[in-house]
């Protein structure tokens, strides 16, 4: 029995963790993207470039920790601090 007890804990930290980075991860994307909005014009091609590049990890990288989080919670990521 105590090992459910650590792994529900164990699994827990994860999700807390995962929710944060998850957080963390959209406000950085959203910077980025308004970066991007506001300074294109001054911005040379291949800078647009390297920042839309890492624009599409960023999200890939939200994609998987989204995945992540359903395979430990059993259900979609949802903000719960604004619910």
């Amino acid at each position: 029995m105590p090992e459910i007890i650590e792994l529900t804990k164990s699994s827990a930290a994860s999700l807390d963790c995962l929710s944060y980075m998850i957080d963390k991860r959209r406000k950085n994307i959203l910077i980025a993207e308004t970066y991007l909005k506001l300074h294109r014009q001054n911005l040379s091609p291949e800078r647009i470039a390297q920042i839309e590049q890492d624009l599409e990890d960023m999200r890939f990288g939200l994609h998987n920790m989204e995945t992540d989080y359903c395979s430990i919670a059993g259900e979609p990521y949802t903000d719960k601090r604004n619910s």
